[in-house]
């Protein structure tokens, strides 16, 4: 009963945005998976480029692919820095970063963040309490371990103005993040 009840409110939170509202439920009802994946994880794409962005508390790795254009003609993302190794419990195993890891790594990454229609993931505020942000096409799905760790006024605001899905799953709109 209980699950229903929060099901249906889910639905009437997300009335609003339209266009994302099945991505938002997808996302929000695969919460776990999102955070195994995408926790202390940042991937964006800059131009023709990837740069992923791995957090250990207040230290991170950058990581860039840049995309080139093979011999048949087809784009590939290719790793474009030496060799490195970094553990990850989203493929549950180390790989070390050669240029097949790294490209394997990849795209792992890009096809989960496809399947839930993410545009890109940032882990890079959660040392201000903003543990994961879900970027989407016209809204933005967000993690908050503890609210209480959140301490700077803007981002209480932030918080505060996001519609909230349960008591650590929220998501806005991007006109109201400007």
């Amino acid at each position: 009963m209980k699950n229903r009840l929060l099901i249906a409110l889910i639905s009437i939170l997300l009335i609003s945005c339209n266009n994302n509202s099945k991505e938002i439920r997808k996302i929000y009802s695969n919460r776990i998976e999102m955070l195994q994946n995408f926790e202390n994880l940042s991937v964006c794409r800059r131009g023709k480029g990837v740069i992923i962005d791995f957090y250990k508390d207040s230290m991170f790795v950058s990581y860039i692919f840049e995309e080139k254009t093979t011999k048949l003609l087809n784009k590939e993302l290719v790793f474009v820095i030496g060799e490195f190794q970094v553990p990850t419990k989203a493929l549950n195993k180390t790989y070390l970063m050669t240029k097949n890891g790294a490209n394997e790594y990849l795209r792992y990454y890009l096809n989960k963040m496809k399947e839930y229609h993410i545009k890109s993931v940032d882990s890079q505020f959660k040392k201000f309490g903003i543990t994961l942000e879900l970027n989407l096409n016209d809204c933005q799905v967000f993690y908050v371990s503890d609210l209480k760790s959140i301490k700077n006024s803007q981002w209480i605001e932030f918080v505060k103005t996001s519609h909230k899905i349960d008591e650590y799953w929220y998501w806005r709109e991007y006109d109201k993040i400007k």
